[in-house]
């Protein structure tokens, strides 16, 4: 979660700090304004109060807009009535029996890290684990399943509900493993839903992150038991994980809805009264209202809801909704068309800094996809791992399931005599790449 957190901030700071140095570079070459003139006033000097004041409507009226991409096969059954949203937000209640439990299993947190569940972890496993599989299955069991807290919803709360049902129901898997292998891989395969919907929709890179990190951890203890037993359900498994990787949520979407996040969050905010409540019902701490005669607060609100507002059609155009991963990392690696200006000085000065900002933040984005696509070529790699278990190293059809239309491009396989190592495609570059060696036995 520490790292989770930490690319978000840096995520956040970045188009400030890059603006400033583009401002800088503006300078070079001139005579020294003294003062020198800081990012955040130049802001409040480029844009005017009507320019300002479209922005706005532009953002709330983005901000109201549905996804169009939520459904999705539900992985057994038959699909729960209407959507996910109300179930969604059960779990993370904390008066409900599952946000009760998992406020319970923050607690234990404070104690020493361990490899196994301690005693305290245990005795909140065992009290715990039967109504949190429960709300997790009514969460994932709609035949809609978009993130109930993208722009224009409710925020989630702050200690990563999401996570902490991961860990739990993860370790209650581990402990089924001896007794039950089926079941316990049924609630891997469940986190690995609720992960994905967590990401999906108009939803943020820091939900997106956070809804990856629950999917590969289940794929991790997932084949942490398969390294022992060899369950009854193959294919069970096999078919689910064949719709997981069907519903692979959208990578562009949620980059897209990201800067309108942070422009509601840190930027309109800060431009409206303190009694001023954002769609979704509840203001973020980070942006009191900023006074207008304070300069640097109120053109540093006015640079995020402007970069909220042009930033996402840009996103769209590099890596749309629809797009594979390969595809998003193609499209983040290439220029995108400027925004116009009037031919004013301020007007072009204001272009300026955002054309320059914007390519850098697409740039950065592609460390988002790759670590996507780093993870998604493991739940592959889990699919293939089964197929070796059912039916052995048969290179055409494991050549078939190698490839993905989420991934948008194929797996490298390379054999041995006695086994087939999975890795991802090579512009999925990684210090740790996530291979996996599968015994052909």
């Amino acid at each position: 979660m520490n790292l989770v957190a930490f690319e978000w901030i840096a995520w956040r700071v970045f188009v400030t700090g890059a603006c400033a140095a583009m401002f800088v570079r503006l300078q070079c070459g001139a005579t020294p304004i003294e003062p020198p003139t800081s990012i955040e006033v130049a802001f409040s000097h480029l844009v005017t109060p009507d320019e300002l004041a479209a922005h706005q409507t532009k953002l709330l009226a983005t901000v109201g807009e549905k996804s169009t991409r939520c459904a999705r096969p539900v992985l057994r059954g038959e699909p729960a009535v209407g959507a996910a949203l109300q179930d969604q937000l059960l779990l993370d209640a904390k008066d409900s029996s599952a946000g009760a439990c998992l406020e319970d299993w923050r607690k234990t947190l404070d104690q020493p890290f361990s490899d196994t569940p301690t005693t305290m972890q245990r005795e909140v496993i065992g009290r715990c684990a039967g109504p949190l599989e429960a709300a997790v299955r009514a969460a994932i069991g709609h035949a809609e399943g978009c993130s109930a807290y993208g722009p224009g919803g409710p925020a989630p709360r702050a200690d990563g509900t999401v996570l902490f049902a991961g860990q739990l129901l993860g370790w209650r898997a581990r402990e089924l493993a001896n007794t039950d292998p089926p079941k316990a891989l049924w609630i891997l395969l469940e986190l690995m839903r609720l992960g994905q919907d967590h990401a999906r929709g108009r939803s943020d890179l820091t939900l997106a992150m956070v809804g990856t990190v629950v999917q590969s951890t289940a794929v991790d203890h997932a084949n942490a038991m398969l390294d022992r037993v060899k369950p009854a359900n193959l294919d069970e498994l096999a078919a689910a994980l064949d719709l997981l990787l069907a519903s692979e949520p959208s990578f562009g979407e949620a980059a897209a809805a990201d800067p309108l996040r942070v422009a509601i969050d840190w930027g309109l905010a800060a431009l409206e009264p303190g009694s001023w409540i954002p769609p979704g019902g509840k203001r973020s701490p980070q942006a009191p209202p900023a006074d207008v005669n304070d300069l640097p607060a109120y053109g540093r609100a006015v640079q995020v809801v402007i970069f909220g507002t042009v930033s996402p059609t840009k996103i769209a155009h590099a890596c749309p909704g629809d797009a594979s991963l390969a595809a998003c990392f193609n499209g983040l690696s290439r220029p995108v068309a400027v925004v116009d200006n009037d031919g004013s000085p301020r007007s072009i000065v204001q272009q300026a800094l955002v054309e320059t900002t914007i390519p850098l933040v697409l740039f950065t984005l592609r460390d988002y996809v790759v670590k996507r696509a780093q993870h998604h070529s493991d739940l592959i790699a889990l699919r293939l791992r089964v197929e070796v278990m059912r039916h052995g190293c048969d290179r055409a059809a494991l050549s078939k399931l190698a490839a993905t239309p989420a991934l948008g491009d194929t797996l490298q396989l390379d054999y041995t005599p006695d086994a087939v190592t999975a890795r991802p495609p090579a512009w999925v570059s990684s210090t740790e790449p996530l291979t996996r060696r599968i015994a052909c036995k």
